[in-house]
């Protein structure tokens, strides 16, 4: 457009020029235009060539001649008192064009060059193109893929790229071969890849074939094993691989446990959590005696001790043998809480419960968890309305047996805050009563802060449920609550900023080139004139949603964050093919052998209008002993809005003929 802009301007100049100098010879020449094209402006403007065009002929010339040509760049120059009529193709490449693509898509291959259809392409995005496009093809396995191109003109002159794709041959896996000191290990290894031989040498395999080999070494416990590899031999035409894989230090490893009274060894293990342990660590006994110890901790087991040893040792094996003194499983026997308190100690005991971990609301003591939940009661504490509360000290005290644990803690609750005033500013719509209603605060009641966040959502929500879709809180993140000095007031100040109550004074659709306007609209849960609210909106996107004819919707105002109140809502959609086609096959052991089949076509979106309709066809066939072919055959009709509601009406038509005694053979038409 810019240039057919900045054509228009030359040719101003040049009838400028040409008024002032006079005309010479013929008015119209054509340079690097077909004799066809000739033809048509002849043929269209018979009177160019003799007598002096204005501006309106020549922008109608230019107009017929982008219209026939499709070339980039059109223009009118003046030459020596003559106008010139030239056309000079783009060096732009237009088009890409793939040959030779296979086990890749077209798409797929248009996204590793970043182009899309009505796009440009440089010549740097090409060479990139072919990289990322090769590297593609190598990691699926195709070695001596190898990718050219070149730009020429289709037959519009337009510049296009055309991508020639040569894969060669598929280099396949041959022979997998593992080194180590093991052999029963190799062996072992062998045969669990034995699947992958004979596929295709490409990323997914390598990868399948890695995790493979770790998870036997896990399963069997080689804890120190560390693969190595692959070393990959080629044959000569590439096509054939040998995969080499080294594991060093193959040693398996079994355990043995002996004092274990409250868990079995099976739990033992599982509680070492060996699934993803390797280790480079020659001393594996320290390393998972420190795991076993920490399991038992955790489950209140503070006393336990653990020692390892190796029981047996031999060529590429090892036994280690874990002497457990578990001791008590250590419970808590009371709480003691002292210092600035005003509560029973019941209720403080009950706020560290209440969000504590599992082990410790059974009643048992792990420390860590312990001390994370008596941090917890500093927050339990100023959501009740003790601003300034802090625990001052906690101590756990054995008794006798050690068995037991006494837990203390010192903690200074500081004053109790009270609301001393909760202030509505910015409210026109609505009295104070009304929004007061909205909130559980009040004055002379204790400042609970998990409050603040609850009574800022329902203000917000009692608003937008009127209308008020773009209200705000001016102040809730600065000072929407303030305190006196010693923090044992506070005021609690809303400044609302209502903004327009937003109603539908009219509706737009956008991307709907298919689906009717009505059909939209009758999904929707406003109309025009009414009141917007967000359950109307997020209504109105399910419905429309589960109809399944878009990809994506969306509704806003066109005057968004504006004070207009009579808005002009738009509902954009992206529509989603509206056909659908499934086929599938499969046996069953019934009656020995029984083969069966369906298809089915459906399209729910006919003619734009929502209506749908589906036919389904499906067939049976025992073959070793009744062979005779049950077929069922279902046509469905839905229409989307039964006489103009939202209700929706589907029927369904099916015509079958089954078996229904094997016995004696007898067949039902229904």
């Amino acid at each position: 457009m810019i240039r057919f802009l900045i054509s228009l301007l030359i040719i101003a100049m040049s009838l400028t020029a040409l008024g002032q100098q006079g005309a010479k010879g013929k008015f119209i020449q054509f340079e690097n235009v077909s004799p066809e094209l000739q033809e048509i402006i002849l043929k269209k403007f018979p009177t160019v060539e003799t007598e002096k065009p204005d501006l309106e002929l020549l922008d109608q010339m230019l107009k017929v001649l982008h219209k026939e040509s499709q070339y980039e760049i059109v223009q009118l120059v003046e030459r020596d008192g003559d106008l010139i009529l030239r056309i000079a193709p783009s060096d732009q490449i237009k088009n890409l064009v793939f040959t030779g693509l296979y086990d890749v898509s077209t798409s797929e291959a248009e996204l590793l060059f970043g182009w899309a259809k009505g796009q440009t392409i440089t010549e740097t995005q090409l060479q990139d193109g072919v990289e990322r496009l090769t590297g593609l093809y190598r990691a699926k396995g195709y070695l001596r893929t190898k990718i050219t191109y070149k730009v020429d003109r289709d037959s519009k002159q337009k510049l296009q790229a055309i991508v020639i794709v040569d894969t060669d041959k598929l280099t396949m896996i041959e022979k997998v071969t593992i080194q180590s000191a093991n052999d029963e290990l190799n062996k072992i290894l062998i045969k669990r890849l034995k699947t992958l031989r004979r596929k295709a040498l490409s990323d997914d395999e390598l990868r399948s074939m890695q995790e493979k080999i770790s998870e036997e070494l896990s399963e069997r416990r080689y804890l120190q094993a560390q693969i190595k590899g692959p070393t990959i031999n080629y044959s000569k035409e590439e096509d054939r691989a040998e995969l080499i894989y080294q594991i060093d230090d193959p040693i398996q490893y079994a355990f043995d446990f002996k004092g274990n009274l409250h868990y079995t060894q099976q739990r033992l293990i599982k509680l070492m959590n060996l699934e993803d342990y390797i280790t480079t660590n020659p001393n594996v006994g320290p390393d998972l005696t420190v795991r076993l110890k920490n399991a038992y901790i955790a489950q209140g087991f503070a006393r336990v001790e653990i020692q390892d040893r190796e029981a047996v040792t031999k060529a590429n094996y090892k036994k280690l043998l874990f002497e457990i003194k578990e001791g008590p499983r250590i419970k808590i026997d009371k709480w003691n809480f002292t210092g600035k308190i005003s509560q029973e100690q019941k209720e403080y005991q009950n706020l560290i419960i209440d969000s504590a971990s599992e082990i410790i609301q059974d009643g048992y003591f792990v420390k860590e968890e312990l001390d994370a939940a008596i941090s917890n009661l500093k927050v339990a504490l100023q959501n009740q309305g003790f601003l300034t509360a802090k625990i001052i000290s906690t101590r756990y005290q054995y008794n006798r047996e050690r068995d037991r644990v006494t837990v203390y803690v010192n903690l200074d609750e500081g004053p109790l805050t009270k609301i001393a005033a909760v202030i509505f500013e910015g409210n026109t719509s609505f009295a104070v009563p009304a929004l007061r209603e909205q909130i559980k605060m009040e004055e002379g009641k204790p400042l609970y802060l998990n409050l603040i966040d609850e009574s800022l959502t329902r203000v917000r929500g009692f608003y937008q449920n009127q209308g008020y879709l773009e209200m705000a809180i001016t102040n809730e993140k600065t000072d929407l609550v303030t305190y006196n000095e010693d923090n044992t007031q506070a005021t609690v100040k809303f400044v609302i900023r209502e903004g327009p109550q937003i109603k539908a004074s009219s509706i737009l659709y956008e991307g709907n080139s298919f689906t009717q306007d009505n059909v939209i609209r009758a999904e929707l849960e406003f109309k025009e004139g009414d009141i917007l609210t967000p359950a109307k909106i997020d209504d109105s996107i399910l419905r429309l949603q589960r109809t399944g004819w878009f990809n994506s919707i969306e509704i806003r105002t066109l005057e968004e964050n504006t004070a207009i109140s009579q808005r002009t809502v738009i509902v954009r959609v992206t529509e989603r093919n509206p056909g659908l086609f499934t086929v599938g096959a499969g046996a069953t052991n019934e009656r020995d052998l029984t083969l069966r089949g369906y298809t089915g076509i459906g399209y729910n979106n006919i003619f734009g209008t929502g209506r749908g309709v589906s036919l389904r066809l499906e067939g049976n066939y025992n073959v070793t002993d009744i062979k005779y072919l049950e077929t069922r055959v279902t046509f469905g009709y839905l229409e989307p809005h039964i006489f103009a509601t939202k209700n929706r009406g589907r029927i369904n038509i099916t015509r079958s003929k089954l078996v229904t005694d094997y016995n004696e053979k007898k067949i039902t038409e229904t």
